[in-house]
């Protein structure tokens, strides 16, 4: 099956989505209507605004909420990271356009299934500069190919925080630090 949506292309439950092992219920994302993605702009000139972040450094930040997306089934949920992926290139893409700004200074940073969509944003738009995964989800994303879960090749650089790693080892609270992945 195959859903099409004027800017954001089209998308099928044709393998690596569906079909192989780990992901083996089809099914395409919901529409971008249905998943509502909204992006929120918080700026160091936005009033009332008291982030920490704003007085270390001089940083636009976008709030991504697809909650629209996400607060259905999990496997749906996992199915709307596509569009959510799709979202976030159009924004990228006027960004670009209208203002001149460069992928590579952009910085995406998404939890569970937020930093799958960061890679499949990543994987559209090559060029992006960082992506940060936060306790990127496992459960249809693990032992997936690269297309299908976020990855190394989706920016320049990627790294991932996982902040339970409970089922890898006992450590004790203590942190170790592997390739890109930093474990606490």
């Amino acid at each position: 099956r195959e859903v099409c949506y004027d800017r954001l292309g089209c998308f099928t439950d044709n393998p690596p989505w569906s079909g192989i092992p780990g992901r083996e219920l089809a099914g395409v994302p919901s529409s971008p209507a249905d998943v509502n993605t909204i992006f929120y702009l918080y700026t160091r000139d936005n009033i009332g605004n008291h982030q920490f972040m704003f007085h270390v450094e001089d940083v636009n930040c976008i709030l991504t909420d697809w909650r629209g997306g996400s607060s259905g089934l999990y496997t749906d949920a996992v199915n709307n990271v596509r569009i959510v992926g799709a979202e976030l290139v159009y924004l990228v893409n006027l960004l670009e356009k209208d203002y001149g700004y460069s992928p590579a200074n952009i910085h995406f940073i998404g939890h569970s299934l937020g930093a799958h969509a960061a890679g499949e944003a990543g994987r559209r738009k090559p060029g992006i500069g960082r992506i940060t995964g936060l306790d990127p989800a496992g459960p249809l994303f693990q032992y997936t190919p690269p297309a299908v879960r976020l990855d190394p090749s989706d920016a320049k650089f990627v790294d991932i925080i996982h902040t339970h790693a409970g089922h890898l080892f006992f450590d004790f609270g203590k942190f170790s630090y592997e390739g890109q992945h930093i474990h606490m």
